[in-house]
């Protein structure tokens, strides 16, 4: 169901799930206070489009070449995952064959807010 209200994001989390990532928020709205879970989300990082991936890459792992470049202007790919362990394995991997890798510090949580503009104030 899809309703659209105003309230403040008291808190919010994530969890590793074997269907993605699963995002919990509790809102204060004018009703009270509010449960909303996402389900089967992804947790995304970015890299410049020569890095290379695992040989073997994770199950449901996909990887999409960007309208983005970085700040010295290279080509840019978002590396998707199913789950934060993955990301977080990927982003190891690739520190070790010296690649730089970009928001994979951004928690899930924190990145689906931000890419949806909410803001407290």
């Amino acid at each position: 169901m899809q309703r659209t209200l105003d309230a403040y994001v008291l808190t919010r989390g994530w969890r590793d799930t074997s269907d993605g990532v699963l995002l919990t928020m509790w809102l204060l709205s004018d009703e009270g206070p509010i449960k909303v879970e996402f389900s089967a989300q992804r947790d995304v990082m970015f890299v410049e489009r020569d890095a290379p991936t695992r040989p073997a890459p994770p199950p449901r792992f996909q990887r999409k070449p960007l309208a983005l470049k970085t700040l010295h202007g290279a080509d840019v790919d978002g590396l998707y995952f199913s789950n934060r362990r993955q990301l977080l394995a990927e982003r190891d991997w690739l520190a070790q064959q010296g690649y730089a890798t970009y928001e994979s510090d951004v928690k899930p949580s924190e990145r689906f807010l931000m890419e949806r503009f909410v803001a407290g104030g």
